[in-house]
């Protein structure tokens, strides 16, 4: 059974998982992990009963996504988002909704949004409250680094009513805030410590703004959480201002 709104077809499945997320952030404390492993156990069960191109469980898959995304599950979200955007395109086509909602919402994570410590209270904002239009935050956009990663190139500012006033500033990389939930691959620096974290892989999970060190959890799943420094990472490929990738 199926409902129709705005032309798209919503299966039950994907109300069962709509409901779990709702259901949990409307809890003052609610367990993000367990939130998304419910939202992934009713992925895979719509996979095992409908197949993984059908429409549903495309739906259900690109929700995950979204879930992980704004829980700053950054290269899981990403990852799925490629995923279901080629499955959608190769069983349903370039023209059919879901294929374009797959490719939006992959264009859209993959823009690598920072802030400036003047901003936001100096705080690290997360994609999801980018996206609320309630949330007066201030933002821009990452779009390439210099000498040896210690410049970079961002354009903005952008949030509520700030259209007008962008532009492309070229400042030092320690001068901007990652945004929770970016991948970004580990750097070492001069000295020895976390010297076997090179080139992995993890997402940011939280950001101390006296000392500038974000916690990161690593693609590793044998590597601890740490508190890697902002000037040891670096963030993994994103949307280059022509369309393609960059920030290798």
């Amino acid at each position: 059974a199926v409902l129709q709104k705005h032309g798209e077809s919503i299966g039950i499945a994907r109300i069962e998982a709509l409901i779990i997320e709702a259901t949990a952030e409307i809890s003052e404390d609610y367990d993000v992990e367990g939130l998304i492993k419910c939202t992934e156990e009713k992925y895979n069960e719509t996979i095992k009963e409908r197949g993984p191109s059908a429409l549903d469980t495309i739906q259900v898959g690109l929700d995950l996504a979204r879930t992980l995304k704004n829980h700053h599950y950054g290269w899981r979200a990403e990852g799925l988002f490629g995923e279901l955007h080629k499955l959608s395109q190769l069983n349903h086509g370039d023209g059919h909704y879901l294929t374009k909602n797959a490719h939006e919402a992959m264009y859209r994570c993959l823009a690598r949004m920072v802030s400036l410590p003047s901003d936001n209270g100096g705080q690290a904002i997360g994609f999801k409250e980018y996206h609320d239009e309630d949330k007066d935050v201030i933002f821009y956009q990452l779009w390439n680094y210099d000498n040896n990663f210690e410049t970079c190139a961002i354009e903005g500012p952008f949030g509520r009513d700030r259209e007008m006033s962008r532009s492309t500033l070229r400042l030092a990389t320690t001068d901007i805030i990652y945004t929770l939930g970016t991948p970004v691959f580990f750097i070492p620096g001069d000295g020895e410590e976390h010297r076997h974290l090179f080139r992995k892989l993890g997402d940011i999970r939280s950001y101390d703004p006296e000392t500038k060190c974000y916690t990161v959890h690593w693609k590793d799943d044998s590597l601890e959480p740490c508190a890697v420094h902002h000037c040891n990472l670096v963030v993994s490929n994103g949307i280059s201002s022509d369309g393609g990738r960059s920030l290798n």
